[in-house]
């Protein structure tokens, strides 16, 4: 078409309206439409569920439980939310000892719900062993400019196997029929909190506002939830040993730790559930049958491995948004999972991961970057060049440590490989035009 064509202009002022309203540049706002009664209801007196004792023994009493929380209403007796609940590992279903056909049953693993209406199914997870094909320092960044590019969370990515993909099993025990294998696992340790309270950098200092809690998510539930706080993934592939499993071992190293960590801090809360439900006599009631059940799924001589319990036995479980973060967990990780491999494969020398800063975090820290009203850690300027010189304690600067440790994968020419992910870049699971119709 000619530019001097009288249907050019008709095009191009039609493709110009078009764009503007692409872009939202309108001449006028919208209003923003108001919630349902409901939920105007429910934020003017929120009226939380704590669950009842019944509750918990079905959960107990179910070898493959499945269970939906709502977001902004079930808590516990110490108000953490129960969406964040860790997950916990069923060792007395797992068989660890069959090179080809050994499994591990995980509970409590988020693969589904709806975010926008608040919703989230945890379900119970058959993991193969020996069918890790690779592992991912995931850095989910919010910004990518400004001051918000030094926010974002940190997480570990276990892709497996396409013929050996871990199950997800119904109440029954059954294979799911909606998702029947799940491509990925995340691990993410975050900051347990009450509903409705969002994270800050400041409360995170103070060690008495949160706990650590281990989450297990499926790949793509996780996508989701931080594609609709408007994220992308960055992706960072592990340099690990060949020809030794060390995939599978990073796992296993992430399901002990968590489980144990489980273990120290789930036991106290549904005890608390129980009392401040039925009174001090709370189980008395329960049979022989229930109260082993009770045991097996969270006592600690559950746990098969005295090495790991031994280092688990006096961790710190509150949470600190530097010394004990996402961040520093993640590294911990894949360090602790490197010191026992090259124990037992006796791999020779190694350089260790700095999984966390070096030095312990000045006193005057918390109170400088509380300085300024607003909280922000670069209100205080001796606070921002400590940061500056520790600068793996930001989610995006993360990979250091494991960059300085030989740890990442890297291209012909030496550089580090990272790929992006987010809804606007494609996801793993295909385009979205692809998979929504």
């Amino acid at each position: 078409m000619k530019m001097n064509h009288p249907l050019f202009f008709v095009v191009q002022t039609g493709l110009l309206a078009g764009g503007l309203l692409l872009s939202g540049c309108t001449s006028s706002k919208v209003a923003v439409g108001p919630p349902l009664e409901r939920v105007i209801e429910w934020d003017a007196n929120p009226q939380y569920d704590f669950g009842t004792e019944e509750g918990l023994l079905a959960w107990l009493n179910t070898d493959t439980p499945v269970s939906i929380s709502l977001t902004p209403e079930d808590r516990w007796a110490n108000q953490y939310a129960k969406c964040m609940d860790p997950f916990v590992v069923d060792w007395q279903q797992s068989n660890l000892t069959n090179s080809t056909q050994g499994f591990v049953m995980v509970q409590n693993v988020q693969v589904g719900g709806n975010p926008i209406l608040g919703t989230s199914r945890n379900g119970t997870v058959r993991i193969p062993v020996g069918a890790v094909e690779r592992v991912e320092l995931v850095v989910v960044r919010y910004r990518l400019k400004g001051l918000g590019k030094y926010g974002g969370h940190v997480q570990l990515r276990f892709v497996f196997d396409q013929e050996r993909r871990p199950e997800l099993l119904d109440a029954q025990g059954n294979p799911d029929r909606e998702q029947p294998y799940l491509d990925d696992l995340m691990v993410s340790w975050e900051a347990w909190r009450p509903t409705n309270t969002p994270w800050e950098f400041i409360a995170g200092l103070e060690p008495e506002n949160y706990t650590l809690t281990a989450r297990m998510y499926s790949g793509s539930q996780r996508f989701l939830n931080d594609s609709l706080r408007g994220a992308v993934w960055d992706c960072y592939p592990l340099k690990l040993p060949v020809g030794v499993q060390a995939e599978d071992t990073v796992l296993y190293c992430c399901l002990m730790m968590g489980d144990l960590a489980t273990r120290k801090t789930l036991t106290d809360m549904m005890r608390a559930q129980l009392v401040a439900d039925k009174g001090p006599d709370a189980g008395a009631q329960w049979t022989e049958n229930e109260k082993e059940q009770a045991r097996a799924r969270f006592l600690w001589k559950a746990v098969p491995d005295e090495w790991f319990k031994q280092k688990m036995a006096h961790a710190n479980l509150s949470y600190n948004s530097i010394e004990r973060s996402c961040i520093t967990c993640a590294l911990l990780q894949i360090e602790v999972a490197m010191e026992r491999l090259y124990d037992v494969k006796n791999l020779g020398p190694r350089t260790e991961i700095e999984w966390a800063p070096s030095g312990k975090l000045p006193a005057w820290f918390s109170d400088a970057v509380s300085d300024d009203k607003s909280g922000e850690l670069f209100a205080a300027p001796r606070a921002f060049f400590w940061a500056i010189n520790h600068k793996s304690i930001f989610p995006y600067k993360s990979y250091i440590p494991l960059e300085k440790a030989g740890m990442l994968e890297t291209d012909k020419k030496g550089k580090i490989k990272r790929y992006r992910y987010g809804l606007k870049e494609g996801s793993p699971y295909g385009k979205l035009e692809r998979n929504l119709m």
